[in-house]
């Protein structure tokens, strides 16, 4: 059975020649914008996803925080073609268990891989401290760490420490807010140091929060939002 890939390139040239390349391998679904993505990852599941080279380099920063969540589920590679020798070049991949550098290793990656389902959140760029902890009862050993962005059922907090694993229960105390609520959440994914361009940290679902928080921090994401736009309006 073939392999199911995403496959996001807008131009004609470079789409033609990534199919030939894997079309012995997978069936490619092909997007012309890396926003479109969380919409098929939300649907149904995936072995990997490939990227083209100038498609990443022109994608907003918030149209890759759109599909962060995508990437850290399921196997992805940054593809270039050379203009000279038609030569597919594999730039960078990660995901699923382990990476690759060829791409027979990233199809030995994607077919090593159980193909899921990621459900899109609306993600949105936010920093706020916090303190995370494996207990309800926060102790001198609380983990200091911050949020690189947050949606409405969880968000991504940026910690090199790698304490918490997936499917573990953290508690977040974040530092700042006016309600000072301890939130439960469930870790769903984890970014190892040095295993990506990225920050290292953990990926959290909220399981249990207090009405009062949640409502605080969905007015910051809204006044985040606004001020984004405003910015690109200007």
């Amino acid at each position: 059975m073939k392999l199911c890939i995403i496959l996001a390139v807008k131009d004609p040239k470079r789409q033609a020649a990534y199919r030939e390349a894997f079309e012995e391998y997978a069936d490619c679904v092909v997007v012309d914008a890396l926003r479109l993505i969380p919409g098929l990852t939300g649907k149904a599941a995936y072995h990997g996803i490939l990227i083209d080279l100038p498609l990443n380099v022109r994608a907003t920063y918030l149209e890759k925080l759109q599909i962060s969540d995508s990437l850290a589920v399921i196997p992805n590679a940054i593809l270039n073609l050379s203009p000279k020798s038609g030569a597919i070049k594999l730039l960078m991949a990660a995901g699923g268990d382990g990476s690759a550098s060829t791409l027979a290793q990233f199809i030995s990656l994607c077919t090593a891989t159980v193909p899921r389902i990621v459900y899109p959140h609306n993600r949105v760029p936010l920093n706020l401290n916090a303190l995370l902890s494996p207990a309800p009862a926060f102790g001198v050993d609380a983990e200091k760490a911050f949020t690189m962005n947050v949606s409405e059922g969880g968000c991504f907090l940026a910690t090199p420490a790698g304490r918490f694993q997936p499917q573990e229960t953290v508690w977040i105390d974040f530092v700042g807010v006016d309600n000072r609520a301890t939130v439960k959440g469930r870790v769903c994914w984890r970014r190892e140091w040095g295993a990506a361009h990225a920050a290292p940290g953990i990926g959290v679902c909220f399981e249990a929060i207090d009405v009062a928080l949640h409502r605080e921090l969905m007015v910051l994401v809204e006044r985040t939002k606004a001020e984004s736009n405003k910015r690109l309006f200007v």
